[in-house]
């Protein structure tokens, strides 16, 4: 007996989800994605006192940021005047004013858009220097010797 080599078709019904991980895109293809952060510069030292210049700069699509966040030693810094001020919404840097030895650590940026945040993977080392003030006041002693003789 010859075994039955046809089958009838079948036709199946199937839904499945398709993810997509974009880190770049090019103009023809528009895929929404959250930003991608990098800091710099990696290692900063001032004398206290000073103001400094962390920069956070990131790729998104779309760009437009809806919150900027900054942490020092992975805790969230409540960022404002007059101590700690933060660029423009396309530079969303951080600038520090009359540091002292409480800003050392380490910094990173975290930022969200519509599709969701991104932060950086690396970070920014702060150190900073004590700053020294003497008051020397100088005497000038007027002596007289006298010689004796016997």
């Amino acid at each position: 007996m010859i075994p039955n080599l046809f089958q009838r078709d079948t036709t199946f019904e199937t839904t499945a989800n398709l993810t997509l991980n974009v880190t770049r895109f090019d103009d023809t293809c528009k895929f929404h994605y959250p930003p991608e952060v990098d800091v710099y510069p990696s290692n900063i030292t001032v004398i206290q006192e000073s103001k400094i210049l962390l920069n956070c700069t990131y790729r998104s699509n779309p760009s437009a940021l809806r919150k900027v966040s900054w942490y020092k030693n992975g805790e969230l810094l409540s960022v404002g005047p007059p101590h700690y001020n933060l660029g423009t919404d396309s530079q969303p840097s951080l600038i520090i004013s009359n540091v002292t030895g409480q800003d050392t650590g380490n910094y990173t940026c975290q930022l969200f858009n519509e599709v969701g945040n991104g932060t950086s993977h690396n970070s920014i080392s702060v150190n900073i220097l004590c700053k020294f003030i003497f008051n020397i006041n100088t005497f000038i002693i007027n002596a007289v010797i006298v010689y004796v003789t016997g």
